[in-house]
C-alpha cells in the first residue's frame, strides 16, 4: 500500500524509528539488531550465515538460544535432510565459511557504509558518538 504522493507508510516508520534510535531517543529495535548483525556477517565473510546471524540476534537482544520454536525447527530439519547436506551445514559452523578475493569488495563495502553513516550523521547534526 502505497499513499496517494507514492509514500509507504512501513517506509517513513522504519525511517523515523532509525532517526530516533540515532538520536539516542529511543534503544535499537530487534529489526536494528538483526540487520546490523546481518550486515556485519555478510560484509565480514561475503556469504549468508543464518546460524551466526539467529544466534547474534538472541545474543543481542538477551534472548535465550534454546527456543521451543527453533528445537522444533531443527528437529524436523534432523529428521527429514539428507546426511550429507546436514554434514555440509555442520561443517559450516564449525569452520567459518568465506568467499574467494573477498577483501576488494569487503573495502569497498565498508567504505560506503561509513561514508553513508557519517552524511546521516552530519544531516542530524551528530558527532561520531552520536551526540549533538
Amino acid at each position: 500500500y502505497a499513499c496517494p504522493r507514492d509514500v509507504v507508510p512501513e517506509g517513513v516508520m522504519k525511517a523515523t524509528a532509525h532517526w530516533l534510535e540515532l538520536k539516542g531517543h529511543t534503544p535499537k529495535s530487534p529489526s536494528t539488531h538483526f540487520d546490523e548483525g546481518f550486515a556485519g556477517s555478510v560484509i565480514k565473510t561475503g556469504k549468508i550465515e543464518e546460524t551466526r546471524v539467529l544466534l547474534g540476534f538472541f545474543r543481542r537482544t538477551g534472548q535465550p538460544a534454546n527456543q521451543p520454536w527453533l528445537a522444533r525447527l531443527v528437529t524436523g530439519l534432523v529428521k527429514r535432510m539428507p546426511l550429507g547436506y546436514l554434514t555440509r551445514l555442520g561443517w559450516g559452523v564449525v569452520f567459518r565459511p568465506r568467499t574467494r578475493n573477498w577483501g576488494a569488495a569487503r573495502r569497498a563495502i565498508n567504505e560506503y557504509v561509513h561514508e553513508v553513516e557519517a552524511q546521516n550523521r552530519a544531516a542530524l547534526g551528530l558527532d561520531g558518538q552520536g551526540r549533538q
